[in-house]
């Protein structure tokens, strides 16, 4: 018999039922006839009159419900139906108990101390001065809402009331309810197979099993138990002489004991055993190329292929060759064959895939080839210093930045991310703070070479206003334009390409990339009701920054749009393209400001996307599921709407040389030249060779007859006496 359920909310109000309780259950497998039984309460460490049960029996399963006292002049809450009740008195108030605990005894006489040998099941809800409860601890009172419940529908019992219980609606069974058996012992369904495998193969045993729970697992090899082998299933990850031999597992709980049939371990022939004749080889490759991974095995058939990728398995690549065509570079990674058969199994060496973007200009990268991960890890750079400052109180400053690269990577032109860390401009926050590690992390895992800066911050106290943050964030978006300027200095000791850079940030982060993607200045006095103590080095004006955006081609606004005092510029159709995302339920800088930033974006006729979090708070990196595409497919919609709109000029022309000039029969004229081809020429014409330029007419574009060769005819030349020409390209 155990205790299954106790409710101490009683007539609360509010409460969920309208008494105290206790419900009993019987987990054995017979009936159990509770005459001259006894409930007793541990009130605040003394233990009350106990309550005898009446003569009654409990079915295996059964459950026995014992109403007691409620608590305050009203009964609130639903009426039970109880089996028993208990005299409503205050011995029975669990619910105003200082410490309190329940004890099912075997018999009616008053407790002097929780460790009697007369108590059947004991629980806790409140540590007390007897201490008594079943464990290490006590499970939390439930209040009026909820009771503690006895796990597995009442059966779980491992001596443990924090392990044994937990807070749920309360149930009130009672001698009505439906059986719920538990005792039932241990039964083994599947005993565990022999095995036939090769030498340093892994091998597996495994058994189906029924019984009530907790069920314990003690595996034994030749009849001796094995150390740590107490789970379901006994691996032995690479076989040796020494593990053959005979597998069998005692299966154990409270109502009984079941032992498996053995299973042989035994060593296949070295013949059939499958073995590696040929290994794949890694192979590095641009975009757009053709791959193939082959391997040569042999053993005794039929023999099994599995490809992988980075460890996981390839669906429908089980033949010995495994192919890709058009490859990108999400098709980068390590790439390895797990080859079987009845003896065994053997894995192959890893060959690596490294796919570089074809080129490194605008005309062969894609990218759509950033948007998902290419690359396994990345190189961390940290401590880098960029610029040496003053902050706002006159005091040197320098500042740093870690760099995140992927590592393999071989491109010579890579894109650029810098990171904004947040933390309201104050100090104490960092370049490492968490989810910009991880964003540096991600995207440099997707081919881009990512920044996480510092800059100029600022103690609370000098921050006293929301208004007063305005001068830091204007420190803070000059430093980002450093760290820029920096970055393309700087862009070849990185491979990185300027005209591909992209600035994200979230919190205080998000609103110094909005300055600096929508503020061009000029830069001006911006803080009407700042002290001198609170502007940088008590000046109202910001120091004039050469605020340069080229080659910015999007930024990312996360959780971070300002409200309208801290909107340090004037929105416009030439505004970097911007990604905002927002939880609309957060707290600490209102959504409403991320709607309206999105509206005035809209307005100015600038590139902007809204994607809000319903129910989320500041900083949900609970859906970086989502965060993380959204950006990176933004990113790449503005890369590639940016790569489309550069035109390629032509190529470069030599003054061309006319010859080759011949008089048709019809009475025309025509002529040749040669040049550099695929270029556009047009043929102008007067009869008056000292008129300017201007003046003479045009009379059509020469034919590229062939690469580099060029023609021209004119046949309207019939009616004049001479004609002059010129070529002008275009």
């Amino acid at each position: 018999m155990v205790i299954a359920e106790v409710y101490n909310g009683g007539g609360k109000t509010g409460a969920t039922c309208n008494r105290d309780y206790v419900v009993l259950k019987n987990i054995s497998g017979t009936a159990v006839n509770v005459s001259n039984w006894s409930l007793q309460h541990d009130k605040a460490g003394v233990w009350q009159t106990p309550f005898v049960l009446p003569n009654v029996t409990i079915p295996a399963g059964g459950f026995y419900l014992v109403q007691c006292y409620f608590d305050g002049g009203t009964a609130n809450g639903a009426v039970l139906t109880p089996d028993a009740t208990t005299p409503q008195l205050s011995a029975w108030n669990f619910s105003t108990s200082a410490g309190g605990a329940v004890a099912l005894v075997n018999n009616s006489s008053t407790l002097t101390s929780c460790a009697s040998v007369n108590v059947v099941d004991l629980v806790g809800w409140v540590s007390t001065a007897g201490n008594c409860y079943e464990g290490p601890g006590v499970p939390a009172p439930g209040g009026a809402t909820l009771s503690n419940q006895r796990l597995a529908n009442g059966c779980q019992d491992t001596d443990s009331n924090t392990n044994d219980f937990a807070l749920a609606t309360p149930t009130a069974r009672n001698s009505s309810t439906a059986l719920a058996p538990c005792a039932e012992p241990p039964g083994i369904l599947n005993d565990p197979q022999s095995q036939t495998v090769a030498l340093g193969s892994p091998a597996t045993f495994t058994i189906t099993v029924t019984g009530s729970s907790p069920l314990t697992f003690q595996w034994r090899k030749t009849g001796s138990p094995i150390a740590d082998a107490t789970n379901q299933s006994h691996t032995i990850s690479s076989v040796t002489t020494n593990d053959l031999g005979s597998y069998d597992v005692i299966v154990t709980n409270k109502f009984g004991v079941d032992t498996s049939n053995g299973a042989t371990l035994s060593l296949a022939p070295t013949n059939q055993q499958p073995s590696l004749t040929s290994q794949p080889a890694s192979q590095s490759v641009t975009t757009g190329a053709n791959v193939s991974f082959s391997v040569a095995a042999s053993g005794a058939a039929p023999l099994n292929y599995h490809w992988r990728k980075n460890g996981a398995t390839i669906a429908n690549a089980t033949n010995t060759i495994y192919s890709l065509s058009n490859v990108t570079t999400n098709n980068a990674g390590g790439f390895d064959v797990v080859v079987t058969n009845s003896f065994g199994s053997v894995t192959s060496a890893l060959a690596t895939l490294t796919v570089t973007p074809t080129g490194t200009n605008s005309s062969n990268v894609n990218p759509a080839d950033y948007i998902n991960p290419s690359y396994a890890n990345v190189t961390v750079t940290s401590g880098v210093k960029f610029a040496d400052v003053v902050n706002y109180k006159g005091v040197p400053t320098s500042l740093y930045l870690d760099v995140y690269q992927p590592t393999g990577d071989t491109n010579t032109s890579r894109p650029v991310i810098v990171w904004i860390h947040g933390g309201g401009f104050r100090t104490g926050s960092s370049r490492t703070q968490g989810y910009i590690v991880t964003y540096a992390t991600e995207f440099a895992k997707r081919g881009y070479v990512c920044f996480s800066i510092d800059y100029r911050l600022r103690s609370t106290g000098d921050m006293p206003t929301q208004e007063s943050e305005l001068p830091a964030e204007q420190d803070a978006a000059a430093d980002c334009n450093t760290a820029f300027t920096w970055l393309r200095t700087n862009a070849a000791a990185y491979a990185i390409n300027t005209n591909w850079m992209f600035v994200g940030g979230g919190s205080a982060g998000g609103r110094t990339a909005n300055v600096f993607s929508f503020h061009e200045g000029p830069d001006t006095n911006v803080c009407a009701s700042c002290t001198s103590a609170i502007l940088t080095n008590g000046v109202n004006v910001v120091p004039p920054v050469n605020w340069n955006r080229s080659g910015v081609i999007a930024n990312a606004d996360l959780w971070g749009s300002p409200e309208p005092v801290m909107r340090w510029y004037v929105l416009d159709s030439n505004d970097v393209p911007t990604v905002i995302i927002h939880g609309t339920a957060d707290a600490t800088i209102d959504y409403q400001n991320s709607v309206d930033l999105y509206n005035g974006l809209v307005s100015a006729g600038a590139t902007v996307e809204l994607n809000p979090l319903p129910g989320l708070g500041h900083t949900p990196t609970s859906a970086n599921s989502q965060i993380i595409p959204w950006v990176a497919n933004f990113f790449a919609q503005e890369w590639t709407k940016k790569l489309a709109s550069v035109v390629t000029p032509p190529p470069a022309v030599t003054p061309p040389h006319l010859s080759g000039a011949v008089m048709l029969t019809n009475g025309g004229f025509q002529f040749s030249f040669t040049n550099v081809a695929s270029a556009n020429f047009t043929v102008l014409g007067t009869t008056n060779v000292s008129l300017p330029l201007s003046n003479w007419t045009p009379l059509g574009p020469a034919t590229e007859i062939a690469p580099g060769q060029y023609q021209f005819t004119d046949a309207g030349s019939t009616s004049n006496a001479a004609r002059y020409y010129r070529v002008r390209s275009p």
